[in-house]
């Protein structure tokens, strides 16, 4: 009887195994594997098959996947799922990855990847990208997140680049202490205050009686506004242990000491108080929520300091806190005083925390019947919608069977439009959920032909509208499998509009106009758009062929020389764009026309802007169509196995960068 193969003849299976343990995962999934069909058989299980995009890939590999002559690897991704690729692989620190990924992904340039890399310590990555003008804050932002991302992932290095290379890239929007406070990085933390303004004089008195009493250590003590120092507290509360904390509610808290009761504050009109009654309890309910292994002698610390139990807000923390809830809620409830309402249920029906649900649901009422309920009881709604967009069958199962499922359709919209075929299963067979055109709208939000063709196979009908839907989850696979089934296509050009001024997808664009989807009335109001669009949103529709008339292509380059008149550069671009969509030919015929308008407006001596639209403007807004990108599935994949594939082993890796720290 044969012996099974060895990877090395020589070494024993177990003793291959021990090697592999000291080498990074990516290689073992990209290289050794390939070593012989010894190292494949041995090495097949999933820890050693899952790429992860968020570490190292070898170029090589990376290129043969997302390269140029790969550029159908991302068919089968959403909008969301390839921007989310890019911040990926900027948190991995490989450049020339990152080169790659952005091209393959045919995204703009967006400011959660430079999130991404920051938060992950990648300087290589954010040199990169500050070189090649990623923006540097929020669209909707004037200060930038940057600084607080390098200081939660406690990379010093990235925030001293950010403060020292590049000053011009402030105001910040935080100057990152108490995100290091909340990553639990307390060295950082330090170093960051040392950087502050002067020691305030009444501040440094008190940490000083602390010194001497030897109950601190030796660290800075910044000057800090109120809502600065209530933000550092609550985030030591958070990540830090029972000494930092201690520290700098000593050197911090005068700003929280008001121990006034809150609703009497209010009504009295003292807001500042009442706030400050808040702040206590949120530093309380940062403790309950704490990842750290001391939460509870914070808590009890905390309590012995005067900080509130309150009515909700604690328990909700602690609900939402991860693994052990139930066992966190269970030590609250024995204390006494700490109350147990609807937002508890929520944060442990978004967790799917089932434990945690049970124990819960035992103490807070049921809703109200779906005929009785009132718009304060969103939060009711909120619990059964959170469970399905999250993707927790049990928790919902527990949710419906203790009467917190008032209203079926609103979840099972959540469901398809997050793509949890599992959960829309369960609701059509067990709640009898209607297979209209509403669920396949949003079951096409979610980009999943897999979700599309489960419902289509049940006779789900289906409308114009699920082109809106399938353009914003900006999936290309999905829109062809739409068109290839024959679903009805929209003549109001909105999934364009979608694509284009909502999303700057110019793949989209460029998928719809391949498919034959209609431009509707945008054409024509391409020129009126010169004025109110980004020119972003223009080049796209140009570059996707949009249909525009030669009059209204000439009326758009008139409209763009005027504004270029007026000092604005970045109408230079579109200029380019509009000559290159002319038919050959005309611009000889538009030069004369030019110069034969300068005469006639040199002969009149009118004044003002000559070229007016003098057409209303036209076109359909269109109905909006659902937001549609679920948040993180996550299956584990056996390498490069196929794009749907590399879309599990991208949405398994957390990115953070979303919350905008």
């Amino acid at each position: 009887m044969n012996a099974e193969p060895r990877v090395w003849s020589q070494l024993p299976p177990e003793l291959a195994e021990r090697i592999v343990s000291f080498m990074d995962r990516n290689e073992v999934a990209t290289n050794f594997r390939l070593f012989n069909k010894a190292a494949a058989a041995q090495f097949r299980g999933p820890q050693y098959t899952t790429i992860r995009l968020s570490q190292p890939v070898p170029p090589h590999t990376f290129a043969a996947k997302w390269g140029a002559l790969f550029g159908g690897s991302t068919r089968g991704l959403t909008l969301k799922r390839r921007q989310q690729l890019v911040c990926l692989v900027a948190a991995s620190g490989v450049v020339p990855n990152l080169e790659v990924a952005q091209r393959a992904s045919r995204t703009v340039q967006r400011y959660e990847t430079f999130v991404a890399a920051a938060a992950a310590g990648q300087l290589e990555s954010c040199k990169w990208l500050r070189i090649r003008n990623f923006p540097i804050s929020a669209i909707d932002l004037d200060s930038s997140g940057l600084l607080g991302a390098a200081a939660r992932g406690g990379h010093q290095h990235v925030c001293a680049w950010l403060l020292r290379a590049h000053p011009r890239i402030g105001p910040w929007a935080s100057r990152g202490e108490a995100e290091a406070a909340r990553g639990g990085h307390v060295r950082l933390m330090d170093w960051l205050l040392a950087r502050r303004r002067p020691v305030d004089p009444a501040e440094g008195s008190a940490y000083r009686r602390g010194r001497r009493d030897g109950a601190l250590p030796a660290a800075p003590v910044a000057s800090l506004t109120g809502p600065e120092a209530a933000e550092l507290i609550t985030a030591a509360a958070h990540g830090c242990g029972l000494p930092t904390l201690q520290r700098l509610w000593t050197a911090y808290a005068r700003h929280l000491r008001h121990d006034v009761d809150g609703q009497a504050a209010a009504l009295a009109g003292l807001g500042v108080l009442a706030h400050q009654r808040g702040d206590k309890e949120e530093v309380l309910a940062a403790a309950a929520g704490s990842p750290t292994p001391d939460w509870a002698a914070k808590m009890e610390w905390l309590e012995a300091q005067g900080c509130p139990r309150g009515r909700g807000a604690v328990a909700e923390a602690a609900a939402g806190s991860g693994p052990d809830a139930a066992a966190r809620l269970a030590w609250l409830l024995g204390r006494g005083g700490y109350g147990v309402d609807h937002r508890a249920v929520v944060a442990a029906a978004r967790g799917g925390n089932v434990e945690a649900l049970q124990l819960l649901l035992g103490l807070v009422l049921p809703p109200r019947p779906p005929a009785l309920l009132q718009p304060r009881d969103s939060i009711i709604w909120a619990a059964s919608d959170q469970a399905a967009q999250g993707g927790h069958l049990e928790a919902l199962r527990l949710l419906h069977g203790a009467g917190w499922l008032p209203e079926v359709r609103v979840c099972y919209q959540t469901a398809a439009r997050e793509g949890h075929l599992h959960i829309l299963a369960w609701m059509v067979q067990a709640l009898g959920v209607a297979l209209d055109a509403d669920l396949f709208k949003a079951g096409a939000a979610s980009g999943s032909v897999e979700v599309m063709a489960w419902l289509a196979e049940r006779g789900c009908a289906w409308d114009q509208l699920a082109w809106n839907a399938a353009a914003e989850a900006g999936c290309e696979e999905a829109l062809e499998w739409l068109a290839e089934r024959g679903c009805p296509m929209p003549d109001n050009g909105y999934p364009y509009r979608v694509a284009a001024i909502q999303h700057d997808d110019l793949n989209t664009m460029k998928v719809l106009s391949r498919l034959g989807v209609p431009w509707g009335n945008l054409p024509r109001e391409f020129p009126r758009m010169v004025d109110t669009e980004p020119m972003d949103v223009l080049l796209n529709m140009l570059d996707a062929e949009c249909p525009v008339a030669l009059p209204d292509l000439r009326h758009a380059e008139r409209r763009a020389q005027a504004r270029l008149r007026r000092g604005d550069n970045s109408c230079m671009e579109l200029l380019t764009a509009i000559a290159m969509a002319m038919p050959e030919g005309e611009e000889e015929e538009e030069e004369e026309e030019e110069e034969q308008q300068e005469e006639w407006e040199e002969g009149d001596g009118g004044e003002g802007e000559e070229w007016e639209d003098g057409e209303e403007e036209e076109g359909e807004e269109g109905e909006e169509g659902d937001e549609g990108e679920g948040d993180e599935a996550g299956e584990e994949g056996d390498g490069w196995e196929n794009a749907r594939g590399a879309a599990e082993i991208i949405v398994e890796e957390e990115i953070d960068g979303q919350e905008g720290l």
